[in-house]
């Protein structure tokens, strides 16, 4: 497995840049968000790459132990302490999202959120919903896309529950609940999402609609393949649901072993089949032919750690079921708590909202690939898993 992740191009590019290697393509592709997604791209982001920040501030390593990745790193910053660099999430949402374009001043962010127990993502979407409802006049705020000296006390009244921040610490959907603005709260189920806007890969956005906790872009990761690869084609309802389906089971099984879904990227691609294959015949077979090119991956190497561990032989699709049961399950859990279809959905802003100052006009085109993606899991129309696939699983009722 350490032999696939080394040698892996994704894993390389993290461990060189961190998380924050995504943001040049981010601006290319037109994921990036600016003033509350209300844009997908701004050459300003470009002083935030991990290019960028390497330079700037000399990075080097400060990682999990011990790690194969190895994307994590710290730097030498111009107040002279040495920081954490924040990771790819934190400075999209804490960049251009709020209208900010000095990095140095995330690092400090990113510190104080830190210590304070705060979430950076769920934070720099209510902050940045704040400020646009702010600018429509649909509720008051301290908070305005471009200014940034109050941040670090709204920072702290969020985490005390003060003024203006004991409303903040409600997070963005019950804020735009109560004073209107649901349509640009960047939001799902309750959880803001992360940097990723899902326009420019309609896959992401279906993730962050189907994901069992809210908006969370590692529920799977479909942009990894829509644009950091470029496997399959990002404006396009084609082969999506087959991929979050997926890389929902497989993510499932690498979080319940606790192994980084970062190495995932090295385990599929690095064996023989994906290795050698020309890519253009790759594209092809993971868009027209999901489920075969899903057959000749190979992840035994996730397996294979299972039966090491335990002495128990698992197979790789043993494994894979093991995932699917437990992502199965949380969303039979949810049902039972109400959640249905039309939870399944995204805010209205990347429904309908198509211009942007990317070149590539796009919404996404949410439905048919809803309806995909609960046949292939085995949910009814509304969204709920069937007694059959429950029984299948193994899951009682």
């Amino acid at each position: 497995m350490k032999k696939h992740v080394l040698r892996n191009s994704f894993s390389k590019s993290y461990r060189s840049f961190g998380t924050n290697y995504n943001v040049n393509p981010g601006i290319d592709a037109g994921f990036m968000p600016v003033l509350n997604f209300r844009d997908r791209t701004d050459e300003r982001f470009r002083a935030f790459s991990g290019e960028a920040m390497a330079e700037r501030y000399d990075t080097r390593h400060a990682t999990c132990m011990p790690c194969a990745v190895l994307c994590g790193h710290k730097g030498s910053y111009p107040d002279g302490k040495v920081r954490h660099i924040p990771e790819y999430e934190t400075i999209g949402l804490w960049g251009g999202n709020i209208g900010n374009w000095d990095p140095d001043i995330v690092g400090v962010w990113n510190d104080r959120m830190n210590e304070l127990g705060l979430d950076t993502i769920s934070a720099g979407g209510t902050f940045a919903w704040a400020m646009e409802a702010a600018e429509k006049g649909s509720r008051p705020s301290a908070l305005a896309f471009g200014k940034s000296d109050n941040i670090v006390a709204l920072l702290e009244d969020t985490a005390h529950r003060r003024g203006e921040g004991a409303e903040l610490a409600e997070g963005s959907r019950i804020l735009a609940t109560k004073y209107g603005g649901l349509g640009y709260a960047a939001q799902v189920k309750g959880l803001e999402i992360a940097a990723y806007d899902p326009r420019a890969g309609w896959g992401q956005g279906l993730n962050y609609a189907v994901a069992n906790r809210g908006g969370c872009h590692l529920n799977a990761y479909p942009i990894g393949l829509e644009v950091l690869y470029g496997f399959i084609p990002p404006y396009s309802t084609r082969s999506k649901a087959a991929w979050v389906d997926f890389m929902e089971d497989l993510f499932d099984a690498v979080n319940c072993t606790h192994t980084c879904q970062f190495t995932v990227f090295g385990v599929l691609l690095e064996p023989l089949f994906p290795k050698l294959t020309p890519k253009p015949l790759l594209r092809i077979m993971m868009t027209w032919f999901p489920r075969v090119a899903q057959l000749l991956l190979d992840w035994s190497v996730l397996s294979g750690q299972v039966s090491a561990i335990t002495g128990r032989r698992v197979t790789m699709y043993g494994y894979l079921r093991a995932g699917r049961r437990s992502h199965v399950l949380e969303r039979w859990m949810n049902t039972r708590m109400g959640v249905r279809r039309k939870d399944d959905t995204l805010p209205g802003r990347f429904l309908a909202e198509a211009d942007t100052k990317h070149a590539r006009k796009s919404v996404v085109d949410l439905e048919p690939m809803l309806d995909a993606y609960y046949r292939m899991k085995g949910y009814d129309a509304d969204g709920v898993p069937t007694a059959g696939t429950l029984a299948k699983l193994g899951i009682p009722t």
